[in-house]
């Protein structure tokens, strides 16, 4: 007997030992792709209560944590190699006049055509199909479906892509606590006047302290609109979001850069739409579907109001350039019996599969001014595209990435695109050379602050 007491402090030990080592494999797991991926983790609402009631505490919580590990072949050298490769160019000292530039990342746009022909009792996009004049059109391919809106923000708004990042996080939140480089910090470089504006309440995904640090010098919430304004399935319209970014416009003395984001479109799709639309547009073959009726109705008041901001644009001396593209497509209560109806259900093919991660861009001017952008791309590169078209300045950081996108046009959280437009699972990527190298330049950015070559993401003085 006393032999056995001497025993139980050891094994007492081992079985601790071997808890928590099961303990800790079991929270590793829960933090993978792979475990999100098949019990459906949600990480999609802006309401972290939500996510926690769905998932779980514990669960919600390691997810919330989960952080990208050093790339296999990261080193500073490499960094430094890139950096002396593409620099930045010098902030010219020409008295010139900059166009103001109009960025609006309209919630849950898209044209839900590229799932599948089909047809409506009416033409859902009459003005932006009309502009030809000083206008370039595509496809922006992201990297969220039916929610998660910062991540497309991040995407454009930093020029790196959700593909290296693992599934479920959601990048302001987890990822942007200190100050960072982004288009507004190049922008205010520039000289411009810099404005973060979004139709919903600041704290929503951590904006209100979330565009400081992306170095927006100024920001406007749902506070900043009228009491009265008008609103749409409770939303606030596209039309009076472009009627505060006229108002910002004209109040600005220096040229303007505006990110904003609208809200009319925001699911969910009821079917509930009682005498809110001045005309209800139906998919032909599912005029039954209250959801898809709601949303394709939506599509046709977007037009409507684009139109109307163009028109105000198109009447102004300054020089201004304006970018429409969607964050994300609908959720499944939409899509679903769209793609039943085209026969394009799900499949294992990523090709087919990301076609449910393509939105429209439209990029439109209001002077003479020639576009040369691809029909696809993601939005990492996205912003580097809108710079290059209005003729500004470029980080070291954007010449990279516009020769990174002859080589590989599309890179999203689902798949990759090569040089010959066929169609990779993101998951592939780390046996592409090229694609290694930019999770390293990401990596420094993103994860190795105290390392980060601010110059590769800054313009030179």
């Amino acid at each position: 007997s006393e032999t056995l007491l001497r025993g139980k402090p050891f094994l007492r030990l081992s079985l601790s030992a071997a808890f928590c080592a099961l303990l800790a494999a079991a929270c590793f797991y829960v933090r993978s792709d792979h475990c999100i991926r098949t019990f459906s983790l949600d990480n999609t609402s802006s309401d972290v209560a939500v996510v926690y009631t769905r998932n779980g505490f514990m669960v919600a919580f390691l997810v919330s944590t989960n952080y990208s590990e050093e790339p296999e072949n990261y080193s500073l050298d490499m960094i430094d190699g890139f950096a002396s490769q593409y620099p930045s160019d010098p902030v010219s000292t020409e008295e010139e006049e900059r166009p103001n530039v109009i960025v609006i990342m309209n919630e849950s746009y898209s044209d839900l055509r590229v799932l599948g022909d089909y047809e409506t009792s009416e033409p859902l996009f009459p003005f932006i199909d009309s502009l030809e004049e000083n206008t370039a059109k595509g496809w922006a391919h992201v990297s969220v479906l039916g929610g998660n809106t910062p991540n497309s923000e991040f995407e454009f708004l930093t020029g790196l892509t959700m593909g290296f990042l693992p599934q479920g996080v959601v990048a302001y939140p987890q990822y942007i606590g200190t100050p960072v480089p982004s288009l507004a910090t190049q922008f205010n470089e520039l000289g411009y006047r810099t404005v973060g504006a979004h139709a919903f309440w600041g704290p929503s995904w951590n904006r209100d302290k979330v565009y400081p640090l992306l170095g927006f010098q100024d920001m406007y919430f749902k506070e900043a609109f009228p009491e009265d304004a008008e609103t749409l399935r409770l939303w606030i319209t596209d039309s009076e979001m472009y009627k505060l970014v006229e108002d910002i416009y004209e109040e600005s003395e220096q040229p303007l850069f505006l990110f904003g984001i609208t809200m009319m479109n925001h699911g969910g799709y009821h079917g509930q739409m009682n005498d809110e639309f001045d005309t209800c547009v139906t998919v032909d073959g599912l005029e039954d579907n209250g959801s898809v009726t709601e949303y394709i109705s939506l599509m046709r008041e977007t037009d409507r109001d684009f139109q109307e901001l163009i028109e105000y644009f198109s009447n102004t001396d300054e020089k201004t350039v304006i970018l429409l593209f969607g964050d994300h497509q609908p959720n499944d209560d939409v899509a679903a019996p769209i793609m039943e109806l085209t026969g394009s259900s799900a499949s294992d093919d990523p090709a087919q599969r990301s076609r449910r991660y393509i939105t429209p861009y439209v990029l439109w001017a209001n002077y003479d001014l020639d576009f040369d952008l691809p029909e696809d791309l993601s939005l990492n590169y996205l912003a580097a595209e809108l710079m290059k078209a209005c003729g500004l300045e470029l980080t070291g950081a954007q010449n990279y990435l516009l020769d990174l996108a002859e080589e590989y046009p599309v890179i999203s959280s689902q798949c990759y695109w090569d040089a010959q437009g066929n169609v990779h699972p993101i998951s592939d990527y780390t046996d592409e050379e090229g694609l290694t190298e930019y999770a390293c330049i990401q990596y420094n950015y993103l994860l190795d602050g105290r390392n980060r070559r601010e110059e590769f993401w800054s313009l030179e003085e």
